[in-house]
């Protein structure tokens, strides 16, 4: 720890590779939010899911729990797949979770049940099993 505390700063909110010869190591800093969207487009047919969510006749409804997904979420369904934005709930993170449990289940999210297709914890791992969870949501 103490060696820790001698490293110099690196400003997380810029992107680029900072290399540090005095201590024989670098930090890179990336956009996991860009890494992880283009990820998921190459797994998934995000022409069809596209198609699909912006059907009249569908209902997104995705509630991220102010937990870690919220800025996916947000990049994932709206940016990419251009679900409207009303249509995604607490993606802000907060440390608190904004008092929701970060762990929904049936007791804690029994409001959410009827409304719900996608519901991931805190921690952005499915969620709310046999009931309407999609396991291959996470971060």
């Amino acid at each position: 720890i103490r060696m820790a505390a001698t490293l110099p700063e690196v400003d997380i909110h810029t992107l680029g590779t900072y290399t540090f010869d005095d201590y024989y190591f670098q930090v890179e800093v990336v956009d996991s939010l860009a890494d992880y969207a283009t990820y998921m487009q190459e797994v998934f047919d995000f022409e069809a899911i596209k198609a699909l969510v912006q059907r009249l006749d569908f209902k997104v409804h995705v509630d991220s729990l102010h937990g870690v997904s919220g800025p996916y979420v947000d990049r994932i369904f709206h940016e990419c797949l251009g679900v409207p934005k009303a249509s995604l709930f607490r993606t802000n993170v907060l440390p608190d979770f904004g008092g929701c449990h970060p762990d929904p289940n049936l007791t804690y999210a029994a409001d959410l049940v009827h409304v719900m297709g996608l519901l991931p914890d805190g921690n952005a791992n499915p969620a709310m099993k046999h009931i309407s969870t999609v396991p291959s949501f996470g971060v």
